[in-house]
């Protein structure tokens, strides 16, 4: 954690390793997915980040965050109209943050071309690296996770068993993500699931199984980062409705 979120993300990565899960490694890297310690002052970031249209729109915010991740973390919050909503807001001087840790790992993959260490397929490691980064770069303009969500929303327009929350446009920006409220009951706390009579486990497994062979399949647009803190469920439909977050 101390080390910043280029490396938060690679231990998010690591905690969804199957030969990890049952080690003593595991617990404290999934607590890196929705666990990390939060940032203070979150509501003020929100504040600078939203200018006018935080005064205009925003009823209250809640001061505690209900999670907190690598790039950010998501408050609770009350518009003026009276609905709920969650927010997540960036972590401050994280493109700085970035810039310095991409180039130091640049460095160290180009080093491993030079040395020629085997990648094992038809490519560069700096060439790959390039790749990664670039998908970096991409997850924290959060006008690109909000285009995603829609795109989401749109190809399960018709499928009551599975949402995500709808995005407020007009209160998102490139560093602030303000979504509908959707709460439910995290897919990796398993004895919650198991001890709601509204929710269902197997039907819950079968539909989050059908729901990415769909991404695969149909839509060629797929989650790739589908750890269990980004994935919920609530009581909307009988045996349990799926909820993707991120």
């Amino acid at each position: 954690v101390e080390l910043g979120p280029t490396y938060v993300k690679l231990g998010q990565i690591a905690s969804c390793r199957r030969e990890l899960v049952d080690t003593e490694w595991a617990p404290p890297l999934q607590r890196l997915q929705d666990q990390v310690p939060a940032f203070p002052g979150g509501e003020a970031e929100l504040r600078r980040r939203l200018g006018r249209r935080f005064e205009e729109r925003f009823e209250a915010v809640d001061g505690a965050p209900v999670a907190a991740a690598s790039l950010g973390q998501v408050h609770l919050a009350t518009l003026r109209d009276g609905r709920r909503v969650a927010v997540k807001v960036q972590r401050p001087n994280l493109k700085a943050i970035y810039d310095k840790d991409v180039a130091l790992l640049r460095t160290i993959f180009k080093a491993l071309d030079r040395f020629k260490v085997s990648v094992g397929v038809d490519q560069a490691w700096g060439a790959i690296f390039d790749d990664a980064a670039d998908l970096l770069y991409r997850e924290i303009d959060y006008r690109c996770e909000a285009a995603h969500a829609r795109e989401f929303a749109e190809n399960f327009r018709d499928a009551p068993w599975v949402t995500t929350p709808e995005i407020f446009d007009d209160l998102s920006t490139e560093h602030v993500l303000t979504m509908a409220y959707v709460p439910g009951v995290s897919l990796k706390d398993v004895a919650a699931i198991e001890a709601d009579p509204s929710l269902d486990a197997k039907s819950l497994a079968r539909n989050l199984a059908r729901c990415y062979l769909l991404q695969f399949c149909r839509h060629g647009f797929f989650n790739t980062d589908p750890h269990a803190g980004n994935l919920a469920a609530d009581a909307a439909i009988p045996k349990g409705r799926l909820i993707v977050y991120d």
